[in-house]
C-alpha cells in the first residue's frame, strides 16, 4: 500500500477459521481488529475507526446486512468502504446487502488479489470524499466570513439612509431591493428654512455595485442640504462627483426636489427618471429633461418650478416600477402608472398593489415615494 501508516481494516466473522485465514493474508500490510459478529463490530466501530470493513454475510445477533446499515449511519458523513463477504449461494442476501449501505462484495474463500485491486478503487474514491469536504469547510467558513460581512454593510447603509427626514409623516417609501444590497437610494431632509428636500436615486447596476455607488449621494445631499445650497448646486455637485467616482459604465439617474410648502412652490430636477406625477385636481406630469448624473463632467441641469396646494401628493418612482413585466413579458409602463393615480383616493397604496398583481419575477430595484404637500 502506498499510504505511510497502515490502514485499519475491521473483520467480523463468526467462523474462526474465515477470520484467521483472512487476517493471514492482510497482517503484513494493514492494522486488523478481528470480532466474531455483527454487534461487536458496531460496538468496536468508534474506538477503532476503521478505514475498511470486510463483513461476513451470515452472522449471528446482527448479520452482514443489519450490520452494515448500522455502520454507514454510524459513519455518518465519513466514507468507509464496506465490503461483504458471500458463497454464492448467498446472492440474493447480497443483493439486499448492497442496497443496505455495503459498497462491494467479496466471493469466499477470501482472497487478497481480489480484495486489493477493489480496495485501491474506493480509497481513491474516499480521498477525494476527504477532500470534498475540506474544500466545503473552507467555502462555508467563507460563506460564514461573507455573510458577516454584508450584516456590516447593510447596517451601514441603515445608519446613513436614516439620517434626516425620513421619519417626516407626509412621506411615504417603498424600497424593494433585487438582492441583498440596493442601487436605489431615497434621502430626503429638512432645511432651515423649512423647505423639505428629497432625492431618489437608481444607480445602474444591482447589488453591492449599484449601492457603493449611492455612498457618495448620502454624504453629498446632506453636506449641501445643511449648507443650504440651491437645488442646482447641489445636483451639480452630485453630478461631478459621481463622474468622479464611477466607471464609465454605471451612472445615476436620480429626481431631485425640493418643496416650499409655505410658498406653494415645488422644484423638480429629473435627470433619467420615470416622469414625476402631481397628483391633485388633475395628474400632472413632469418627465425628464436631463442625462443621468455621472456622465457628463460639466451639467447644468433643467429646473421645473410648479405651484402646488396643500393636500396634493407628488409622486417618484424608480424604473423597477415601470419596467416591471408580467407573465408574458408586458411592461406595466407610464399609462398603467397615470391610470392607477388618476383614481381617487389613496394612489400611493393602489399603485404598489397594482404592481404587485401585475408582475411576475423581480428584475430590478424598485422604489415608490409619495410626497404630501
Amino acid at each position: 500500500m502506498s499510504e505511510t501508516r497502515k490502514l485499519k481494516v475491521l473483520i467480523a466473522d463468526d467462523e474462526r477459521l474465515s477470520r484467521r485465514l483472512i487476517a493471514g493474508t492482510l497482517a503484513r500490510d494493514f492494522e486488523l481488529l478481528e470480532v466474531e459478529d455483527g454487534q461487536q463490530a458496531v460496538d468496536a466501530f468508534e474506538a477503532f475507526r476503521p478505514d475498511v470493513v470486510l463483513l461476513d454475510v451470515e452472522m449471528p445477533r446482527l448479520n452482514g446486512v443489519e450490520t452494515a446499515r448500522a455502520l454507514k449511519a454510524l459513519a455518518g458523513t465519513r466514507f468507509v468502504p464496506i465490503f461483504l463477504i458471500s458463497g454464492l449461494e448467498e446472492q440474493p442476501t447480497l443483493i439486499r446487502g448492497l442496497a443496505a449501505g455495503a459498497d462491494d462484495f467479496l466471493p469466499k474463500p477470501f482472497n487478497a488479489a481480489v480484495f486489493k485491486p477493489k480496495l485501491e478503487v474506493f480509497l481513491r474514491l474516499q480521498d477525494m470524499q476527504r477532500r470534498l469536504v475540506a474544500q466545503n469547510a473552507v467555502l462555508e467558513a467563507f460563506q460564514q466570513e461573507t455573510r458577516a460581512e454584508h450584516r456590516v454593510a447593510v447596517q451601514v447603509f441603515e445608519r446613513l439612509l436614516a439620517r434626516g427626514a425620513m421619519s417626516d409623516p407626509r412621506l411615504r417609501v417603498v424600497l424593494s431591493p433585487l438582492s441583498v444590497f440596493n442601487g436605489d437610494v431615497v434621502l430626503a431632509s429638512t432645511m432651515k428654512s423649512g423647505s423639505f428636500r428629497l432625492l431618489a436615486a437608481d444607480v445602474s447596476g444591482h447589488g453591492l455595485t449599484g449601492a457603493l455607488g449611492t455612498l457618495p449621494l448620502m454624504t453629498l445631499f446632506h453636506a449641501t442640504t445643511d449648507r443650504e445650497d440651491s437645488l442646482s448646486a447641489c445636483a451639480q455637485q452630485l453630478n461631478a462627483e459621481l463622474k468622479a467616482m464611477l466607471p464609465p459604465q454605471l451612472f445615476c439617474s436620480a429626481v431631485l426636489l425640493e418643496l416650499d410648502r409655505a410658498h406653494g412652490q415645488l422644484q423638480v430636477i429629473n435627470a433619467g427618471m420615470p416622469e414625476v406625477l402631481i397628483s391633485g385636481r388633475e395628474l400632472r406630469h413632469l418627465p425628464s429633461h436631463n442625462v443621468p448624473l455621472g456622465i457628463t463632467r460639466t451639467w447644468t441641469p433643467v429646473i421645473d418650478t410648479i405651484a402646488v396646494t396643500i393636500g396634493e401628493r407628488v409622486f417618484v418612482m424608480s424604473d423597477g416600477v415601470v419596467e416591471r413585466t408580467d407573465a408574458l413579458g408586458q411592461l406595466f409602463g407610464a399609462e398603467r402608472v397615470r391610470a392607477v393615480l388618476a383614481e381617487p383616493g389613496d394612489g400611493f397604496t393602489r399603485l404598489q398593489e397594482a404592481v404587485s398583481r401585475f408582475s411576475g419575477e423581480q428584475s430590478d430595484d424598485l422604489s415608490l415615494i409619495e410626497v404630501q404637500v
